[in-house]
């Protein structure tokens, strides 16, 4: 009896020791992943699903580094208040191609990283002939830049060592322009003060890629990358992913298979990997690589972790391929990671039916994702949104609840969840201004709500109470259509939340902002409440852009427009109307002080920040 008694413990034991799996252990198949098992599994896998090849353009606003001649004084200091990126989360740096430290500005045009030291105007330009820059992170002591090799092929004197593709686009006769195939990382090290010894400390390489996003918290730096050369048509199998670090040396590195998985289900397959890399840029320390099958369009970042999502038609398989109908009904699929220092980690996944807008749509507080949804299905007069509430301690990803009966027959075109409340604007017609109590993830309600011509884009936080709407002036045609007429800027009062008001409005007939599908165009000095913004205006077959700056008096309640910088109108000499009107955009700016530099291609000016804008002083840079 004995005997029988020790076998049963033993096997107890055992079976507690190898059998079983906490929750912090993270078992693949109960949050959704799994490992490939080998690249040659993953081919086999391949071969038995119907995948969907995934093409996308890359961003041809690249630039890249070379050196030019001017002094500059060896001392750099943040000396003044300045305008920073403007993000989505406090404390969670998202990339520009214009970055400052109060004196310095540091910004990416044409092909040149230019370096201003505002106290003196004098500048400094970097180039690189193997490499185009295309966006950057500013750290204390380190540069961020990212970019990739861009290559002019001559077809005409046979200079050219690589053979153009045919199917090459040709912008000049006689070249042909094209992206290499490899997704750049330069780390610069600007510790030493001076800017003209800005030196490179660390290259990362990343073969057969390109950029989705990225995110940095203090000094860890956050990537994420699309890689669809995933699958070797020709000899049918799976090309595994490499990378190169010039930490361990010159040698390709190839991810093994360990570091691969499948995420989610079947419906997120196609002949892509999503990458993503985690690296402290201070460190000489191996960077974090994970990659997974699959692509994601939508990054939203919290200061503790990151959702990747995508949003997909979960009827069109069945419609297609076994209906012969098509029927439209989105889902999205979010993935949730947690950061520690500067890992990825993968906790879990949950779908959501409906769409997202982009990453407005999504945010984390006290442990609850609030996600913010359109179900359209295609028809119009089916149309709602809702907020949905998930649990997300510890590995959970659980349904928390749902709040419906937003926007009916309208469509969300902006989020902005700000601690309790949720702000979404929704459109067809005439645009809904809601005000949501989401404070009680079980008991969400909406407050209130306000019906006004034209929509809002993109929503800002001003005050507590002040919320500032950008977007468009709409007309309804004859037809009964709704057009884009103009830029409407709106500031809604929400003092009242069951009866929130417009207060203040500014519009330009004819004009337009990238706003709609960039937060970053916008230029925030919160702290004076001054807010600068490209605008482009078209009206009455008369083309002008220039920077619109804009001054928020929170006392009385309205927008005030201190003037607008317009580059168009500084010296033209030998140029064509398509050049002369390109090279003078101006779609970048820096509050620092009481100045704001407004930056073109051609140019930088600088101008006192006051009533008109009075121009100091004209800085040409090519």
């Amino acid at each position: 009896m004995k005997k029988i008694l020790l076998v049963l413990v033993t096997m107890f034991m055992i079976f507690s020791l190898f059998g079983c799996k906490t929750q912090e252990e993270n078992p693949y198949e109960e949050y959704g992943i799994r490992p490939i098992g080998s690249y040659s599994e993953l081919g086999n896998f391949f071969k038995s699903q119907q995948i969907r090849d995934f093409w996308r353009f890359n961003r041809k606003d690249s630039d890249m580094l070379e050196n030019a001649v001017t002094d500059t004084p060896a001392e750099k200091e943040v000396t003044k208040e300045s305008s920073q990126t403007n993000v989505q989360v406090e404390g969670v740096d998202e990339d520009d191609n214009i970055k400052n430290d109060g004196r310095f500005i540091y910004v990416i045009r044409e092909g040149f990283l230019v370096i201003l030291d505002t106290k003196t105007n004098d500048f400094v330009k970097y180039k690189s002939e193997d490499f185009q820059a295309e966006t950057m992170y500013l750290l204390e002591n380190r540069l961020v830049v990212l970019g990739r090799k861009y290559v002019q092929y001559s077809i005409d004197d046979g200079t050219s060592e690589v053979e153009p593709s045919k199917s090459a686009p040709a912008v000049y006769p006689g070249y042909y322009w094209g992206y290499s195939d490899e997704y750049l990382v330069k780390i610069y090290d600007i510790s030493s003060k001076d800017i003209n010894e800005i030196k490179v400390v660390r290259t990362l390489r990343f073969k057969d890629s390109y950029y989705n996003s990225s995110r940095v918290i203090d000094n860890n730096f956050y990537l994420i990358l699309n890689n669809s050369s995933i699958y070797d048509y020709e000899n049918k199998k799976v090309t595994p992913f490499v990378y190169y670090d010039s930490l361990l040396g010159e040698e390709a590195i190839e991810l093994p298979s360990d570091n691969v998985f499948y995420i989610g289900n079947d419906d997120n397959v196609y002949y892509s990997y999503t990458v993503l890399v985690g690296v402290d840029v201070t460190k000489e320390e191996k960077i974090d690589i994970n990659a997974y099958v699959g692509y994601f369009s939508n990054i939203y970042s919290s200061l503790k972790g990151l959702y990747v999502a995508n949003v997909y038609n979960m009827a069109y398989r069945t419609a297609i391929f076994v209906t012969g109908e098509y029927n439209y009904k989105p889902q999205t699929f979010i993935y949730r990671f947690e950061y520690d220092g500067a890992k990825i980690i993968y906790k879990n996944f949950h779908e959501i039916k409906g769409s997202i807008k982009d990453q407005f749509s999504m945010d984390e507080y006290k442990g609850v994702l609030r996600v913010a949804t359109t179900v359209d299905e295609w028809d119009s007069e089916k149309s709602e949104s809702f907020v949905t509430t998930f649990d997300i301690t510890g590995n959970r990803f659980t349904l928390i609840s749902t709040l419906g009966g937003i926007g009916l027959k309208e469509r969300i075109y902006s989020v902005r969840f700000e601690e309790d409340r949720a702000y979404i604007v929704t459109f067809r017609t005439i645009d809904p201004f809601y005000v949501i109590d989401v404070e009680d993830p079980n008991n969400m309600k909406i407050l209130g709500e306000l019906k006004l011509p034209g929509v809002s884009d993109y929503l800002h936080p001003i005050t507590d109470t002040l919320k500032l709407g950008i977007g468009r002036m709409t007309e309804l045609t004859q037809y009964g259509a709704t057009i884009s007429v103009g830029l409407k800027i709106t500031l809604f009062d929400v003092t009242d939340e069951e009866n929130p008001i417009d207060v203040s409005t500014f519009e330009l007939k004819g004009a337009s902002s990238e706003i709609a599908y960039n937060h970053k165009s916008l230029i925030p000095l919160k702290s004076r409440q001054i807010y600068a913004l490209p605008i482009y205006n078209w009206y009455d077959y008369q083309s002008t852009q220039g920077m619109y700056v804009m001054w928020i008096d929170v006392e009385n309640k309205e927008i005030v427009v201190l003037g607008s910088i317009i580059h168009q109108n500084l010296d033209k000499v030998g140029q064509d109307e398509w050049s002369y009107f390109y090279n003078r955009i101006v779609d970048k700016g820096v509050i620092i002080g009481d100045k704001i530099y407004s930056i073109s291609n051609e140019f930088i000016t600088v101008n006192e920040l006051s009533d008109k804008l009075p121009l100091i002083e004209t800085i040409k840079i090519s």
